[in-house]
């Protein structure tokens, strides 16, 4: 980093960047604790307000008992990491971007959704959502909310739009119901 601004040159710049957004992050409250404290030191807010998705807490809940660094979720996500030799933080977000919907199950299909200037938050459901080292809010309760009452024929039209998703995506539907078989 020899040549290059310092944190308190750019962290205006980056709180700048960052704010509105949900940050994803994999061992949230290991990178969190180093920028709250570069942070403090210089002067700027705190960014405790911020949604923070830790990937590596969501990976233990969805895989416990298992490695759940970045480079075995992305074998376990089918994610080519061939070209990281060594960790670099622009290659590593890229393939937790990968990971990130490889878990929520975003890299299904397209559904015809070719619109690259959505993000891809809005494609999926966040699973989990942290404010600070421990503390999580669920956001199981967006499971439970209750359904609109639909007609035979919209509920036969949308069970023949699952079928053909699940065949088109090669039987690897997450969602996959005995019903499609």
């Amino acid at each position: 980093v020899k040549n290059k601004p310092t944190f308190k040159e750019i962290a205006q710049q980056f709180l700048d960047f960052i704010e509105g957004a949900t940050l994803v992050i994999h061992n949230a409250s290991f990178d969190l604790g180093f920028i709250m404290n570069e942070l403090r030191i210089n002067g700027f807010s705190n960014i405790q307000h911020m949604q923070v998705i830790d990937t590596l807490a969501f990976a233990r809940k969805k895989h416990p008992h298992q490695r759940n660094n970045l480079d075995a979720l992305c074998d376990r996500y089918s994610i080519d990491r061939g070209k990281r030799d060594l960790h670099g933080a622009l290659l590593d977000s890229e393939l937790l971007a990968e990971v990130y919907l490889g878990m929520t199950g975003g890299r299904q299909f397209s559904l015809g959704m070719d619109i690259p200037s959505l993000p891809a938050s809005s494609f999926v459901q966040l699973p989990e959502q942290s404010r600070g080292r421990d503390e999580q809010i669920e956001t199981a309760g967006i499971m439970k909310r209750q359904l609109p009452p639909v007609g035979e024929h919209e509920h036969e039209a949308h069970l023949s739009m699952m079928q053909r998703i699940h065949k088109e995506s090669g039987g690897q539907t997450i969602w996959h119901h005995p019903e499609l078989v």
